[in-house]
């Protein structure tokens, strides 16, 4: 029996290939929980090593769904913090940074 391999796009398409043929077809994704209908990102991932410095949490990512911050010591300044969300600033872009950004993290249950 020949392996069937499937290789998905971000644009939703995907190439099956089995038993000798390549067919492309549409794929339901959930590419809507990462980018909305405008191209932009409502959701990010990331792991690493956090520390606590006042009202800053130092992150340092070791994985990331933005790969440009992997190794980047990022300062978030929080601004509001109850039992569900906080709410912080963060300079961006990481590497000379031009702007400062409100970032929400809410709990997820």
């Amino acid at each position: 029996m020949d392996a069937v391999y499937a290789f998905t796009f971000s644009s939703g398409e995907s190439f099956e290939k089995s038993a000798g043929f390549v067919t492309l077809r549409k794929v339901k994704t959930n590419y809507a929980r990462v980018w909305n209908e405008k191209n932009e990102q409502i959701f990010a991932a990331r792991g690493g090593t956090y520390s606590l410095e006042g009202d800053k949490i130092h992150q340092k990512p070791t994985i990331a769904l933005d790969t440009i911050i992997i190794g980047v010591d990022l300062v978030l300044k929080v601004t509001r913090l109850d039992k569900s969300t906080m709410v912080a600033q963060i300079e961006w872009p990481p590497v000379n940074p031009t702007t400062t950004r409100e970032v929400t993290f809410r709990r997820i249950e």
